[in-house]
């Protein structure tokens, strides 16, 4: 987390630009309507689940839609975390700047889905559901530097071990901007140690709502841990190969191949591993289509951003790689 500085006088570009320009307005969109897709949902569940009557009302034939659309727009909130944390942790320019950049975005993206939930607001009566979704947003986005300090954990590493880093390439292949070698100094470890330190007081809020609820807080506490963890998992399994794949190969539908077999093989495997606690053809049809729609909107969605960056001349490249990307 050094501050890279240019040769050149002049502030170097950001990849975030052409994201926030192309996929901005979409991810919006998304964002804003998650949380309506959801509560919608789970009111009809409800309503069927506690009817009163000899048979529930019969189900919406729309329902399967809504459903698949709540999960297109979850996946896309991952999406919109991998692509941030890509260009928070490996973009050129100072360590500062990316910060404010990289929360700016996010909390934009929350502000978002808090519209969502003042928009249910508004559609309910009840004025205590409405403090119930206030205070577990309020620990949603305590917890949020902790996990995104997870998925960036692989990101971070293979900046520091290997220099990897996002360059601007010229129309003539040539590099426009060289960078110096990231090292890893006392600054770095202090201010790695401050935002761990932060991110783990942050906690202490959700702690303090499920104490005053009468959960146990350790039990939050080891459950956003292990959150954390599993986001770096994804991160080292997923992520950071897709994001090597894009930004270094020369063909682009390479990438695109070698990204596509592997989602389908980690849905077939998944399926593979779970399809035993299936009781049917329908259940084991329906697990694979959960699968499939997961890996698959993920590395689309996923690989729709790191081409946007290559088309707008952004690659990877190491301390070893030469002038030429």
């Amino acid at each position: 987390m050094d501050d890279l500085k240019p040769t050149r006088e002049e502030t170097p570009a950001s990849p975030l630009r052409p994201l926030l320009i192309w996929l901005g307005p979409v991810c919006a969109i998304g964002n804003l309507s998650l949380i309506p897709c959801l509560a919608t949902m789970l009111s009809i569940s409800l309503s069927r689940a506690f009817f009163n009557g000899a048979t529930p009302p019969p189900e919406p034939i729309w329902l399967p839609v809504l459903e698949w659309l709540a999960q297109l727009l979850t996946l896309l909130i991952g999406v919109q975390c991998f692509l941030v944390t890509l260009c928070f942790t490996w973009s050129p320019g100072g360590y500062w700047r990316r910060f404010v950049e990289h929360w700016l975005t996010v909390l934009g993206s929350v502000a978002l889905l808090l519209v969502g939930v003042l928009l249910m607001a508004a559609r309910s009566d009840s004025h205590e559901n409405f403090w119930q979704d206030a205070a577990g947003l309020a620990a949603v986005l305590a917890s949020l530097p902790i996990l995104l300090l997870g998925a960036q954990t692989p990101f971070w590493l293979a900046r520091f071990f290997f220099g990897c880093r996002l360059q601007r390439v010229s129309k003539t292949s040539r590099v426009e901007q060289t960078w110096d070698n990231d090292s890893l100094s006392l600054r770095d470890l202090f201010v790695a140690t401050a935002l761990i330190a932060v991110s783990l007081g942050l906690l202490q809020i959700p702690e303090a709502l499920n104490a005053e609820q009468g959960n146990s807080s350790q039990a939050y506490l080891f459950m956003m841990l292990f959150g954390a963890a599993i986001c770096g998992g994804i991160s080292l399994v997923f992520a950071l190969p897709v994001a090597i794949l894009f930004l270094t190969l020369s063909d682009l539908r390479l990438a695109w191949a070698m990204t596509l077999a592997a989602a389908g093989s980690f849905a077939v495997g998944y399926f593979w591993l779970n399809n035993s606690s299936a009781t049917s053809a329908e259940q084991s049809a329906e697990l694979l289509a959960v699968c499939c729609s997961i890996t698959y909107v993920t590395s689309i969605g996923s690989g729709v951003g790191l081409t946007l960056l290559r088309r707008s001349g952004w690659r990877m490249v190491t301390r070893w790689s030469d002038s030429r990307a």
